[in-house]
């Protein structure tokens, strides 16, 4: 996970892709591991390294074609 924030997402920010959509379990637990995960990564390193890029968590793939055309589900 730290790679994928760390490397990843500010490389796709130099290509351009700054929307970043997520679909998640609906498991909470799995949500909390990646909660945790972030807040030990932004510990860790700067919060900057995210700056620019829009993260957004969806339960399906429909909700972030909506929220893309700007549409609430």
């Amino acid at each position: 996970m730290e790679w994928y924030f760390v490397e990843w997402k500010p490389r796709m920010k130099e290509l351009g892709l700054t929307n970043h959509y997520k679909i998640l379990p609906s498991h909470e637990w799995f949500k909390k591991c990646v909660e945790a995960g972030r807040k030990q990564i932004s510990d860790k390193h700067s919060d900057a390294i995210l700056d620019g890029i829009r993260i957004q968590y969806v339960d399906y793939i429909r909700d972030a074609i909506a929220d893309k055309r700007g549409k609430k589900v």
